[in-house]
């Protein structure tokens, strides 16, 4: 009882305020640079709908279902499915639609869709009343303990304003150029800490895979790794930003969660699109590529899954090393099981990463933390003093996590981080 309540006072109240001043902060805009961006993708929405029209003879709303329905079911004779959201469209790409005249439809869909999203929820956005771009923290917003952002409305505010900055990714789908509009105050400058293959790292440890954890600790990319054992090339052919690295690094992260063949296509062809990647696997292929995880892993399955099993068969609850708990009620299914294989991962780096932030506010409180994102947040601050803040990001992020009380009891792990400083939110650099 007296642990619980420590982490209840000690850890889970002192989140409200931290959160609170995140979103009362808010982060500065570069207004020109918005400006750029929206007739940039104007533009580019008005070509693809253009290329669109053209292909297909007469216009199209691709935000319309039932326009899209009659489109890709009659018009395009594709397998009739029970939706036309992105998801099945990707799966036509992946596994039926070979013909170069309907994929290009397929993705101008995709492209054209995107691009309206990139507008109206982004480059559309409205500011807050200052003038500065805001989110709103759920700090109960998933069931691992992971927070949520959203878009800052009624009662909050007469009209809808800001982002989602946690749906902002780094790259692909214009991730990047969003991250250009967000700029420190005057006078200041970002830094942004981030865990590295921080949830990887928690599976290897919990998995009882010495070998993953020796080849993190060697300093080896463990994706491109895992990439020359899918694709069956030397690690030394797997380029930094190669269809191959990427494929090794979604293929692992699905892995360890069991995510199934269809899953696993869906998300590669997907993100692939997302990112700008020039790949497309089918669902026989995704087969085929978990079952060389199976072979290259298979402490992951063999230890980690089975024991997660056996103590949810007994007592339907799981405790993290930051003494978060949750209770299965669910039916026993393979989707509860994927549920709770993913929950001391994800619960266990998003803690840490709540852990470092309040560490890193008790000492600095005169410092902002703008964003956070998980396994990563951002702070502000004078840049005359970088010297003496970056190595107090990178103590609190880095303190070795205790798994000794965790429901899979193991040792200890210290995540290593990255600091990346820079002008916007998008023109980071890295730092020793």
């Amino acid at each position: 009882y007296l642990k619980y309540r420590d982490i209840y006072f000690d850890f889970v109240m002192p989140l409200h305020k931290l959160y609170y001043d995140i979103e009362m902060r808010g982060v500065k805009v570069d207004f020109s640079r918005r400006k750029e961006l929206t007739k940039k993708y104007e533009l580019r929405q008005k070509e693809t709908h253009a290329q669109l029209t053209n292909l297909l003879g007469y216009e199209l709303n691709s935000m319309s279902a039932p326009q899209v329905a009659v489109c890709l079911f009659k018009g395009l004779k594709c397998p009739h499915r029970a939706a036309v959201d992105n998801d099945t469209i990707v799966a036509l790409l992946g596994n039926n639609i070979k013909d170069e005249r309907r994929v290009k439809i397929l993705n101008l869909i995709l492209d054209d869709r995107r691009l309206r999203k990139l507008l109206g929820t982004y480059l559309y956005a409205s500011l807050d009343f200052d003038g500065r771009m805001r989110t709103s923290y759920r700090i109960d917003g998933t069931e691992t303990g992971r927070t949520s952002t959203g878009i800052l409305k009624a009662p909050r505010r007469m009209e809808k304003i800001g982002w989602a900055f946690q749906t902002i990714t780094k790259s692909g789908d214009f991730g990047e150029d969003l991250r250009s509009i967000l700029i420190p105050d005057d006078g200041m400058e970002f830094a942004e800490i981030d865990s590295s293959q921080a949830e990887a790292r928690v599976v290897a440890l919990l998995a009882n895979d010495s070998e993953t954890l020796n080849l993190f600790n060697s300093g080896i990319d463990v994706h491109s790794f895992t990439a020359s054992k899918i694709c069956g090339i030397p690690i030394e052919s797997v380029g930094k930003d190669s269809a191959e690295r990427f494929l090794g690094k979604r293929g692992r992260h699905s892995y360890n969660y069991d995510i199934g063949k269809r899953e696993l296509m869906l998300t590669i062809n997907s993100d692939a699109k997302r990112f700008h990647v020039d790949l497309v696997i089918s669902e026989f292929k995704a087969s085929q590529i978990l079952k060389k995880l199976d072979a290259l892993m298979p402490n992951v399955r063999g230890v980690f899954h089975k024991e997660v099993e056996r103590i949810l068969s007994e007592t339907r609850t799981l405790e993290t090393p930051f003494g978060r708990k949750r209770t299965f009620f669910d039916r026993w299914s393979d989707k509860l099981k994927k549920e709770s294989y993913a929950y001391l991962p994800q619960s266990t780096v998003a803690d840490n990463t709540k852990r470092a932030m309040l560490m890193f506010k008790r000492a600095r409180p005169d410092i902002d933390i703008l964003i956070e994102s998980h396994d990563s947040f951002l702070v502000q601050y004078p840049t005359n003093q970088r010297d003496t803040l970056l190595p107090l990001l990178r103590m609190c992020m880095e303190l070795p996590i205790d798994f000794k009380t965790c429901s899979l009891s193991r040792g200890t792990l210290s995540i290593p981080s990255e600091i990346k400083i820079g002008p916007n939110w998008k023109d980071l650099h890295g730092v020793t």
